[in-house]
């Protein structure tokens, strides 16, 4: 997975996104999945497009941690993901997002920049 500076510059892509990005579902993927070359036969997951890709990648990376998704007007109509630790300890949200796998994408790295943070 990638150090602090690498998410964050991931987050602010994620955060200048507007919809499905095959690019940025590329960085993604080198950047936070155990590169094992099946993309090479099978391609990269959209994760930018695919609810199911984006969560798949949060159960891989955030495992035992819980995740709920919604859409509020409140928030300019946009998804609104929350992404908590199994203990309740953390939790991260994306309000807003302009889709629903950018907001859980947004919120994974929310999360793992956190994380990151505690172990520096």
């Amino acid at each position: 997975m990638g150090d602090l500076a690498q998410l964050r510059a991931l987050a602010e892509r994620l955060e200048k996104a507007t919809g499905p990005d095959r690019e940025l579902d590329r960085v993604l993927h080198y950047e936070l999945s155990d590169v094992d070359g099946l993309e090479l036969v099978f391609g990269v997951p959209d994760y930018t497009s695919s609810i199911d890709a984006a969560m798949a990648l949060v159960d891989r990376l955030l495992p035992r941690w819980g995740m709920s998704l919604w859409r509020a007007k409140s928030w300019g109509e946009g998804w609104c993901p929350t992404i908590q630790e199994s203990a309740g300890r953390s939790q991260f949200r994306a309000e807003g997002s302009p889709t629903a796998a950018l907001a859980i994408l947004r919120a994974l790295v929310a999360a793992l920049i956190d994380k990151e943070e505690d172990h520096a």
